[in-house]
């Protein structure tokens, strides 16, 4: 006998990463996002990420130059999870990792926050945003976005992503490329697209 599966609200949540992960496989996806298979164990990928996502936020917050700030942020909140023994095991991904790509986006990256500049809506600076925009009239697409930026020589409005990669530097050529192709970069500009910062 088959047991119907009970439907789950969280199944109506569409974003992209959802997208990109059936894109992927869509036999993962129904496994994670219908099943709700999980692992038992802390992930450690998607902990990193919100850790890195804090540290990236200071920086442009505060500058690129307060790397010792950034890392604070970033590891007070990883070592709520990790202790420094699992450090050996996730390499790259560790701290060191996460203080090396800090120091290289000061000494490479020094420009960014010259030529652009952080866009604020209604007196918040737009990091670590989310909602939603609709992409029908019966469905809409669930957005986190990590800071919407406004070039300043011409005043283009662009969404910039703080992904983390498998590689020592963690926002390397090979993942701006795929970035650029993917899924989750055009959901960013459909949200844009809807937010008052674009239309003003």
């Amino acid at each position: 006998m088959t047991l119907p599966i009970t439907e789950h609200p969280t199944w109506h949540i569409r974003d992209s990463s959802k997208l990109d992960d059936y894109l992927s496989c869509p036999r993962q996806y129904f496994f994670s996002h219908v099943l709700g298979w999980k692992l038992d164990l802390p992930a450690h990928d998607l902990w990193f990420g919100t850790c890195w996502h804090e540290a990236r936020e200071y920086q442009l917050l505060n500058g690129y130059e307060d790397v010792a700030g950034a890392y604070e942020k970033f590891i007070n909140r990883y070592r709520e999870v990790f202790d420094p023994e699992t450090d050996a095991i996730y390499t790259p991904k560790d701290p060191l990792g996460a203080v090396e790509a800090l120091v290289k986006f000061k000494e490479e990256r020094s420009l960014d926050l010259v030529e652009n500049e952080v866009v604020e809506i209604d007196g918040k600076k737009m990091t670590e945003i989310s909602g939603t925009v609709p992409v029908s009239d019966t469905q809409v697409l669930y957005y986190r976005m990590d800071s919407i930026m406004r070039r300043k020589e011409d005043g283009m409005i662009f969404s910039w992503d703080h992904k983390t990669t498998n590689g020592r530097y963690i926002n390397g050529p090979q993942w701006a490329e795929a970035f650029h192709l993917g899924i989750q970069n055009g959901t960013y500009t459909h949200c844009l697209y809807w937010l008052p910062c674009y239309v003003t």
